[in-house]
């Protein structure tokens, strides 16, 4: 049975090639500091609530510490930096909730809830009781969150469907919990006709897995770490990096920004037909998406080429 879980789902709706790498593949991702920082925070609070009074701020901070991984920071100063964050966020925390310490019904409820063809999967942050006897779902952020992110939810409509289903019970609040701020940002239960929705989406995805759709997307998460084998970006890869794929990249390259350079600003251009139509079979020759002088990059759209300067991003991310 095909396992889906909330990451998998936003995944495969961003990028379905993206998925194909991470969850088919299993390609290894480069490790990130904002996801050190989270992931610390994340086992640190799940240790605050695990015992019928709190910890220590001491035992508090020393599980945070603990579980830092040294891993996906530009420098030490920027790791000690993002460190000195989290661990003023946590004591923060404890101040604020230590007095009023109340011990969940569930921490990182882990869950298994078969649907239709499929199984979701997941683990959610914090469970509590509200004193009318309804529960409140609480996950954890501590990027940035807007009230806008609890419009229709993915996240929270799996961990409410979950916790209905597989625990009987009724969900009365969904709250995303800022930790840098102590911000809960919350809203009432999605209804029937969200919570269907949501069950469409997933299914889509689903049929989409099944069907091997993986086809590239670009979005914001662009350039992944597996640039150098998307169609979208691994010609760039292969102008940056003298290990990229084994082809011929000079004449190209100046080809595409003499006609980027004719097609936006009308600088002369001896026979842009023909210059085109040599462009085109580079493109269909190494199956790419997208190709790239050392300025511009040419992107095939029906029969004419949508053109953009290379950004500093798309550089960055490819370095």
């Amino acid at each position: 049975m095909l396992h889906l879980s909330y990451s998998s789902v936003e995944t495969y709706q961003h990028c379905p090639l993206f998925y194909k790498f991470k969850y088919h593949d299993r390609l290894p991702e480069k490790p990130r500091g904002e996801f050190t920082l989270g992931n610390a925070l994340h086992s640190a609070l799940e240790f605050f609530y695990q015992g019928v009074e709190p910890p220590s701020l001491d035992e508090l901070l020393e599980k945070y510490s603990s579980s830092w991984v040294s891993a996906g920071f530009r420098t030490r100063e920027e790791e000690k930096t993002m460190f000195t964050l989290g661990a003023g966020w946590l004591k923060e925390f404890y101040l604020r909730f230590s007095g009023e310490y109340k011990k969940p019904i569930h921490v990182e409820y882990r869950f298994e809830l078969e649907v239709e063809d499929f199984l979701l999967i997941g683990a959610i942050d914090r469970i509590d009781r509200l004193p009318d006897g309804n529960v409140e779902i609480i996950d954890y952020k501590s990027g940035d969150v807007a009230r806008s992110d609890l419009e229709f939810n993915l996240q929270l409509g799996i961990y409410q469907l979950a916790v209905e289903k597989a625990l009987g019970l009724n969900v009365e609040r969904l709250t995303i919990f800022h930790i840098p701020t102590l911000t809960p940002f919350s809203s009432p239960p999605l209804t029937g006709e969200k919570l269907s929705e949501i069950l469409k989406k997933i299914s889509s995805v689903a049929t989409g897995i099944r069907k091997k759709r993986f086809d590239p997307v670009r979005n914001e998460w662009c350039p992944c770490d597996h640039a150098s084998l998307c169609p979208y970006y691994r010609h760039l890869y292969a102008i940056m990096h003298p290990e990229g794929r084994p082809v011929d990249m000079g004449k190209v390259c100046n080809l595409v920004d003499s006609y980027a350079e004719w097609a936006l600003n009308r600088k002369p251009l001896d026979n842009p037909d023909a210059i085109s139509a040599e462009i085109r079979r580079f493109i269909h020759s190494y199956d790419l998406r997208r190709v790239y002088g050392m300025r511009y990059a040419l992107e095939p759209r029906g029969n004419a080429f949508h053109v953009e300067e290379i950004t500093p991003a798309e550089r960055e991310g490819i370095m």
